[in-house]
């Protein structure tokens, strides 16, 4: 299964203005096997930067 996020643009937290995709962090959660099958969740973040270069680096969760 597969699962995104699809939303606007995110705003830098400290002036507003766009961010624009710098990378990405991937995060991996595991748990207990289910009916015999692994169970195991992964998250990807987008890491952005501000357009206006001032502030610095951010990522942006899904919601």
């Amino acid at each position: 299964m597969h699962v995104a996020s699809t939303g606007a643009p995110a705003e830098c937290p400290s002036c507003g203005a766009a961010g624009r995709v710098h990378g990405y962090v991937d995060r991996q959660l595991a748990d207990l096997p289910l009916a015999g099958q692994r169970v195991l969740i992964r998250l990807r973040f987008r890491r952005l930067r501000c357009a206006r270069g001032g502030c610095g680096p951010f990522l942006k969760w899904p919601s």
